[in-house]
Formats: C-alpha cells, structure tokens, sequence
C-alpha cells in the first residue's frame, strides 16, 4: 500500500489533476481510513482469484465496469446511464448522469488539494502540501492566511495579479470587476501612493474625472494615446474635447520637406490653373522662377517672378493673410503685397507694401511740420476725397468735369461750384452773395420784386412774397407793403406794414378763408403808462422753466426752457395763444447766452431752443477762409489745395485718420504715424479703440515689420537656410522629442510600430515598443515595478486596439520566464527532473484497481456527502452537502427559496436564477438576500452556521 509520499508527485499545485490522478488520491485516502481485518484469513478471503491470469469481471468493483472515458463532453451519450462515471480526457472533467442531464462531479483546482473534513472534525480542513508532502489538519483562519485568499468582510492587501475575466457582450454585468454606488454617492477607485499623494477615479453617471484625494480638484493623465469615439486616426483631438482633420496641420513629412534649421523652402510649381486662393486652400508656400505669367487670375496687378504665401486658420477658409512677391527677375524692383480674406467680403484686393525700394521718407511731407513742392493729388482715378463711418462711405469732394461738389455719397449732389457761373449751388438752389444781393439796407432782406396788388383776398395762396398795396381792397392799410408767408396750401400768415410808418397788421389764412386784420400795438400808438393792465409783466420770484403758464408775458427764469440758464423771458403768441414764440437773455455768464424758441401748437409740445451767434460767441477769425489759410492746431491748407498734417505735441501721439462707431462714442479704425515727442516710430493701419498700437494693427517703420504685435517674416530677420527641407536634408544637431512624444512608422494593411515610454509611478511598461496590426496590438518592452528596479522584459497583447492589455509573458531579472497559462520556467525545469513516472516505479492506476479498495458505492456516497443538486425546488431547501448548487428556472420564476435546516460548516452554497424575475433568498422564512436575473450567487457557511455572500456573476445561462 503506497503512502501519502508515494502518490505525491500525481499533484502538483500549479497543475489540475487529471481524472486517474484524482481517483488515485480519493481511493487511497478513503482506503486509509477504513477498518480491515487482521488476520490472514481474512486478507485471503478478499484475494481476487487469477484465471489465465486475469481477475474475473465478477471480483472486480463495479464501478471498474461503470467509468467510461470520453474525449469532450460533446462526446458524452445523450442520455447517459444512471451510476456510471463518466470522464472528459480534454479538461479531467466528472459527470454523472440524473436522468435529466449531467452534473460535475469535480471541478478545477489551482494551487493545493483541500479535501473537508468529516463531520465529527467540524471546523476544520484536511490540507495536502505538494511541497512538503504532508496532509494537515488547519483552521478556516489558517488556511485564509496560509493560502493568501481574499474574503469578503475584512480589509486585506493584494500583492500579486488577480484577473478578472470578463464575459462575452459588451452590457456592464459582463465585467467581474464592478464598482458600484448607490444614491447620491458616486462609483469611484482610489489610487494611494505611499507618503506622496492618493488620487481617484470617479463616474457622476455621464463622464469619468481623474481627482484628487478630496475631489476639489482634478489629476493629470499621461498615456501612450488617446481615442476618441467617432474620430480616427485622420483627425487630431483638441483641448476641448473634439477634433480637427490631420490636414489642417503640417505632418513629420511635410516639416522635413519645406522646414529645417537652416531653411524654409516653398513648393515650386509650373502653372497656377486657376487662381493663387484656390491652389493652396489650407494655406502654404509657392514659387515660380522663369514664368512671368505663372500666377492665377487673382495675383496683383504687375505681379511676374516670385511666389505666394498663404496664412489660413485651415478647415474653414475665412480668416487668411496672403503675401504675393516679386524677385525682380524681370529687371524690375523687388515687389511685396499682401491681402486679407474673411467670411463677409470675402478676399480684399492686393495692396503693396512700401519699402526703400519704392518709398522715399524725404519725398514725403514730415509730420511735424513741411511744405509741399508740388500740387498734392487725392484719389487721381476718381478724382474725390472719400469720408466714412465703420467703413461705409458718407461724403465725398470731388472735381468733376471742371466742377468742384461736396456729395452726400449715394443720395445727391449737395454743394457745386461751376467755373465761370456767378451762383454756386446748394441742394441745386442758387446761394445769395454779394454778387447777385443788393445792398440789404436798402430793403432789409435784400431785393424784393413787389407786385401792385388791388385786392389781397384774390391773389394766390400758393404766391409767398412781398407785395405792394395801393388803395387794394381787403387790405388794413391805403398805402403800404405785405409779406405773405404759406405754411401749406391751405394755411398761412399775412403781415402788413403802412408806408406811413405806424401801423402793423397780421392776419391768418386757414382753409381758404381769411382771418380779419389784427393790429399791432406800439410805441407809436400804445403808451404803457397811460394802458395800465394791457403790458403782461409777471414779477413773481423763483420761477424756473415757466413757459407752460406764461403767454403773452415777460418774467425773469432761473432755468429757462430747463437749460439751467437765468435770464429774462419775453413770449408772444398768436392763434389763440397755442403757438409762443420766445425770446431769452442771460445776465450771468457775461450775459453772451441770447436764445429763441417756438411752440408747436398742434402738438403743444415746445421745439428745441436755439442759441443765437453774436460777436460775443463767435469769432469768424477763428475758422478758416475757403481761400485757406494755417491751422494753429497741427495741419495746414494750402491755397494751392495741398494739405499738411503737423505733429507737435510732446510725448507719444499718433496722428492720421479716424473712423468712429455710429454714436461716435470710440475709435473703430484708423491709418495713420506713431510718432514719440516728435520723432516718428512706424506708419499704422489698424483698428479697435487704440488702432495705433502695434497688437491692433500692421505697423511699419524704419525698425519695425509687425502684423498684430508679431514679426512680418522677411529676409533681414529671417534666414530659411536655417531650417530643414521637408524634400529631404540631414540635421547637424539632435532631434529632442518631449515628454509624450513618439516615433512611429506606419506600414501598409494598419500596420505601424511606434516607440512606447511612461515616466512616473508603478505603470507597468515605461520603456518599449507596440507593434500593430489592425486591432490587435503587442507591447513589448522595460517593465517597472513601484521603484527605479525592473520587473523584468514584458510581452502583453491587446485584441481591441489598445483599449486594454493582457500581460502573457515576462522574462525576470534572474532570467525566469513567467507565462499567463503556462508555467513558468523553474516549473518546466522542476518537470523535467522529475522523468518519467512510471519507468521511476511509482504507483499506476492499474495497481490501485487491482487492489481491494471501496467500491463504487463507497465512492458514491462519499461524493453524494460532498456535492449536492436542487433544480427548482419548493421554497424550503434542507442543505445536507458541503458543496450545494441550486438552480432556479423561468418555469419557477419569483419562487422565493427558503435555506432550511442545520447548515455543514465550512460549506458552500451556489444559486442560479436562470429566470428573468428576481429571486428572494429566505433562511428559516426570513429574507436575507436577492439573486437577481441570469446571475449566479456564490455563499459561504461559517463555523456558526452564519451565511456569507462571496459574490455574484451575471449572464447565466442554460446551454443544453
């Protein structure tokens, strides 16, 4: 009889026995403890007899005739027979059949054999160890510790790999790993870095956040790559978490093509085929040396030799800097314009840059004060001076077939002056002058054509003029003139005067009809002393803005008509006194400010008041002559019409033209010079409040060349010998790539290798290289563990383009090789001294058969003590197994199961609900858990008979 020792090497704990291998081990230790008779007669009695020297089938076990051998469990008979064994060579599987189906009777191993105990050694566990080839009676708490497992209700640190393999599908309960979270609380890991820092990861149930130990702030990420849903490998990902194409930036190839350290070299092409804009839709650089006519039909007027430069935002061509230049080639000077384009008007015209090859500052007037030498010409081709706001053109002064116009652009022609006419024109009416007014002293106005008129009723009422009477009927006085002024053509007003001098009469003219005559009284016919009441003057104090209870009176205002001005008024009203008309005098302010108004009677609302210009508030020597004249202020006109902007002030100033916004509150535009207590710093076309400043405009001068406050690009500040030639070139220093940056080449069919490095923390693989091919991907490289030492070189393999790895091999340090599923190297090495078993005498199955150990139904009933089965039972269950599986089916959907009965110690419970409905878990009546749909529990009884759920798995599934 072969001991413990003896059957030792069929077990080893990193191997799975195999079914011989299995039955050899219970055989012996069942065999072990059972009581045989001592004597010999006995031992005899038990001898199998030898016939042609085999045992009859007779004295053979029964369960030598009832253990078949198949090669997969597809292969298993359908159906099987009831107390036979049934064995699967290709996983050293155990079936038997009930009658219905087949169960496992055995199920894999990893590390020790762990064979229960009997009942009367409740408690405790029979361990055997393949090291120490001993069986050893430990404790559940011993064997937690001895064999590091990990429970389910104390904290424990794990030290080595644990795997959680996921289930086919992509629904979250595939995954064995799950975070999970309930309320407002939300599913995160924590990551600790002893003595440094902690972070986590967390989900709100939209979006994952790397955050810090306390969530007030986030944690960088650093990765090999990042890959977008939606996106590929033709786009680039941007900060706020969307892409744009590869093509709006410049690849490796193109920087080694076009960029170097010593230059910057253009695309020389034959022929623009349609225009500059469309050849280079995202912005680049091309040339042409022998062709005059190589640009498109959108280069500048005089453009030949050169080449284009193209500054576009990409992906939308809305925003672009063009440069177009010549090279001189053709025996001209060299030439540079640039243009702009934008979403509204599109592209701007060519305009060419000035430069010491076609402007000479001494040509020019100085800011600070010149004169001119010659005739200045504004705007030769369309003879006018244009005059904007936000860049729409208001007014125009032009010189037009001989005339000289003032026009409001877009609507009419406002002032013209015509060689050789007498009388300029204004809205095309003759203007009055002293050429064509006669003295106005002579008649007040100025000339007067009077008509003799013999009756005012029956003149027009259209004819507003001044007219003559002659003992005219309907008219106030025998001899004398009257002036008639039409508001419309059925309203009007009649003033007449006698030739005598003392009368003054008024009368209206409303609907056809007119009013009678009203006299006016004055110093000639009215005397206040002696009238009394008939002279309005209202003396009360302290009346400010009083016009509305005032008509027909005088009074003294502290605010007249709200202007805060105090001063006397005087208001007369005609018409029923609706229609006032005022008169004011201000006695403060050195009594300058004299003002008029008028009320509008079908409204009643007061005009706006009206200042009138005295001597005391105007001087005309303060305005210049249409002649010319000097400006005071900083410019000068010319008689000969040319104009000089002066700069005098000290400090800096920037002089030019401005355009405002509509309320003129702020600067919108402006071209003009910077200069700095006199001296000039740069010519400015810019825009914004300040369009001076060099960061709002394209500034130019002697020493600078800016566009936005950054360098214009040309030869005296930048040399393209420099840089390195995309076609191709050779670097004289190193090529330093940062932190994150790799080197890839692609190949054909999704192939590419591409260099891999982390930096910080315990990352796994931190130096190497992945290998691709479609989605499956290989990283391969310098492992590290939680310090500066290396774990060893790593082989790890993804099928789902690099979304996750799979550590397979790992050669360490001490040169052991490490694999996923197949040993490791010591262990080869172990196996490959141990030989060959049977030639070294150890014992065969066929000796242990041969011998009088249990029988098949010793067997039996010891694996019945072992496992037990429940397929949809009633609600109590009473569990008699150490190992106990019951299953629950959509036949008996939402039946609950009640656990009933004295429970084995140590043992261990597994429930499927293969239903689509929850399932209640009762113990002795009382709820304790829920399995939910398609999930597998898994529960552990302790030495107090207390249940312990391990975990649970989803999709279960019922195959056959």
């Amino acid at each position: 009889m072969e001991d413990n020792e003896e059957l030792d090497p069929a077990f080893n704990a990193e191997e799975i026995p195999s079914p011989s291998d299995l039955w050899n081990y219970m055989e012996h230790y069942w065999h072990n403890n059972r009581e045989f008779p001592e004597s010999t007669e006995g031992l005899l009695k038990r001898k199998a007899d030898l016939v042609d020297g085999k045992v009859p089938s007779s004295q053979l076990p029964s369960y030598v005739d009832d253990v078949q051998e198949f090669d997969s469990f597809e292969n298993l008979p359908n159906p099987g027979e009831k107390g036979k064994i049934y064995l699967t060579v290709d996983n050293s599987s155990i079936f038997r059949w009930t009658g219905s189906e087949y169960i496992q009777l055995n199920s894999e191993i990893d590390g020790e054999l762990i064979i229960y105990s009997v009942p009367n050694s409740s408690g405790t566990i029979l361990t055997y160890n393949s090291n120490t080839k001993e069986v050893s009676t430990r404790t559940n708490t011993e064997i937690i510790s001895d064999l590091s497992l990990m429970t389910t209700d104390t904290n424990q640190g794990v030290y080595a790999i644990k795997y959680f393999n996921t289930e086919p599908g992509n629904n979250w309960s595939n995954n064995k790993l799950i975070v999970y979270s309930a309320g407002v609380a939300n599913p995160a890991m924590s990551f600790y870095k002893e003595g440094i820092d902690s972070a986590q990861l967390n989900f709100n149930g939209s979006w994952f956040s790397f955050i810090n130990s306390d969530g007030s702030s986030y944690k960088s990420v650093v990765a090999d790559g990042f890959s977008k849903a939606g996106s590929n490998d033709s786009y680039l990902l941007t900060g706020g978490g969307g892409h744009k194409p590869v093509s709006d930036f410049a690849l490796a190839t193109d920087l080694n093509n076009f960029f170097s350290n010593s230059k910057i070299q253009s695309r020389e092409i034959g022929v623009v085929t349609t225009t500059l804009d469309s050849e280079l839709p995202n912005g680049g650089f091309i040339t042409s040396y022998y062709t005059d006519s190589w640009g498109g039909s959108d280069r500048p007027n005089g453009a030949s030799y050169g080449g284009y430069i193209k500054f576009s935002k990409g992906g939308v061509d809305d925003n672009n800097l063009d440069f177009y230049y010549n090279n001189g080639h053709n025996g001209t000077d060299s030439r540079l314009w640039f243009r702009t384009k934008e979403a509204i008007n599109s592209t701007r015209s060519w305009v060419e840059t000035y430069h010491t090859g076609n402007f000479n500052p001494d040509s020019k007037v100085n800011k600070s004060g010149d004169t001119m030498t010659g005739s200045l010409n504004l705007n030769v081709t369309s003879n006018h001076l244009q005059f904007s706001e936000n860049g729409v053109g208001k007014w125009h002064i032009e010189s037009l077939g001989g005339e000289f116009n003032i026009v409001e652009t877009g609507v009419a022609q406002r002032f013209r002056i015509t060689p050789g006419a007498s009388t300029p024109t204004y809205n095309n009416y003759g203007l009055w002058h002293s050429g064509n007014l006669e003295d106005y002293h002579q008649y007040g106005l100025g000339k007067i054509n009077v008509s003799i008129l013999s009756d005012l009723d029956t003149y027009s009422a259209l004819s507003t003029g001044f007219y003559s009477m002659n003992l005219a009927q309907n008219a106030p006085y025998n001899y004398g003139t009257t002036i008639k002024v039409m508001r419309s053509d059925s309203e009007g007003t009649e003033i007449a005067t006698n030739v005598f001098g003392d009368g003054l009469a008024f009368r209206g003219y409303v609907g056809g009809a007119y009013s009678t005559w009203n006299h006016v009284w004055h110093s000639g016919n009215l005397n206040p002393l002696q009238v009394g009441s008939a002279i309005q003057i209202d003396g009360t104090g302290s009346i400010s803005n009083g016009s509305d209870t005032r008509t027909n009176k005088t009074w003294f205002d502290y605010s007249w008509a709200g202007t805060g001005y105090s001063g006397s008024v005087i208001n007369f009203s005609g018409f029923a006194g609706g229609y006032s008309t005022e008169l004011f005098a201000s006695y403060g302010n050195g009594g300058t400010a004299l003002g008029f108004r008028t009320r509008n009677g079908d409204t009643n609302t007061w005009n706006l008041h009206n200042w009138i210009w005295h001597s005391g508030n105007f001087n005309p020597d303060e305005y210049l002559p249409l002649s010319g004249g000097t400006l005071t202020g900083g410019g000068l006109i010319a008689s000969n019409g040319n104009i000089f902007v002066q700069q005098t002030e000290v400090g800096g100033n920037a002089t030019g033209l401005f355009w405002q916004d509509m309320p003129n509150s702020q600067f919108i535009s402006g071209i003009g010079a910077y200069t700095e207590n006199g001296n000039f710093y740069w010519n400015y076309l810019g825009w914004g409040a300040s369009p001076w400043g060099t960061a709002t405009s394209l500034a130019v001068g002697e020493n600078i060349f800016t566009y936005k406050g950054f360098d214009v690009l040309h030869k005296g500040i930048f040399d393209p010998d420099t840089k390195v030639n995309k076609s191709g070139d050779t670097m004289t220093g190193t090529l330093s790539l940062g932190n994150g940056a790799n080197i890839r080449i692609n190949g054909a069919d999704a192939n590419w290798v591409q260099s891999y490095k982390e930096t910080t923390g315990d990352v796994g693989i931190v130096a190497g290289f992945e290998y691709a091919h479609y989605a499956t991907r290989w990283k391969v490289g310098n492992k590290r563990g939680g310090s500066t030492d290396s774990l060893g070189y790593a082989f790890e393999y993804s099928s789902d383009d690099g979304a996750s790895y799979t550590s397979t091999l790992i050669i360490s340090p001490d040169s052991n090789i490490s694999t996923k599923q197949f040993g490791t190297a010591s262990q080869w090495y172990q196996a490959y001294l141990w030989g060959n078993h049977a030639s070294a005498g150890y014992t065969t199955q066929t000796w242990v058969e041969s011998q009088d150990y249990a029988t098949n139904n010793v067997v039996n009933e010891k694996v019945q003590q072992i496992t037990g089965e429940f397929f949809d039972p009633a609600p109590s269950v009473y569990i008699e197994n150490k190992f106990t599986t019951i299953i629950r089916t959509e036949e008996y959907a939402g039946v609950p199961i009640d656990i009933d009965g004295e429970l084995i110690p140590t043992g261990n419970i597994s429930i499927i609900n293969l239903s689509e409905k929850p399932l209640e878990i009762l113990r002795s009546g009382k709820y304790i858990d829920t399995v939910l749909e398609r999930t597998t529990a898994e529960y552990y009884i302790t030495k107090e008979q207390r249940i312990i759920r391990k975990g649970s798995y989803r999709t279960a599934e019922l195959l056959v």
